[in-house]
């Protein structure tokens, strides 16, 4: 079985990795319009925020990696790491049609599924914490 730190570490690199690699894609589509986020030259006003967040969810996972290290129940960051994902999971659908007028809704799929599926990891190593003697 998994152990919720290990989950931890996994969701962490994930995010690092990930929100370079977006980070970069959306500078790219911007200065390019091609790839994923073709669509940003058609509302440049877009960039600044995406790569907020971006960077911002990149913070999130340094927390993730390095509370799966250090702490010794990792319960908060497990929470952390949910609360995170709540945020642009629940604005997907009630920005949809805004994301529909510029095009971006072909990447949306994919966020649905990696928001989804990393807070039910989350969800799942709070539940199996919670039966365990050990936190972590």
């Amino acid at each position: 079985m998994t152990s919720p730190r290990f989950l931890l570490r996994l969701h962490g690199g994930f995010l690092i990795f990930l929100t370079v690699a977006l980070t970069i894609g959306g500078f790219v589509g911007l200065a390019t319009g091609a790839g994923p986020f073709s669509w940003i030259t058609g509302a440049p006003i877009a960039a600044p925020g995406l790569v907020q967040a971006y960077l911002l969810m990149l913070l999130i996972g340094l927390v993730l990696w390095f509370g799966s290290y250090r702490a010794k129940d990792t319960t908060l960051f497990h929470w952390l790491g949910i609360g995170a994902h709540m945020v642009p999971l629940s604005l997907l659908p009630v920005f949809w049609s805004i994301l529909g007028t510029v095009g971006a809704t072909e990447t949306a799929p994919a966020s649905f599924i990696i928001h989804g599926g990393w807070i039910a990891v989350e969800a799942s190593s709070l539940w199996r914490m919670r039966r365990a003697p050990s936190h972590g």
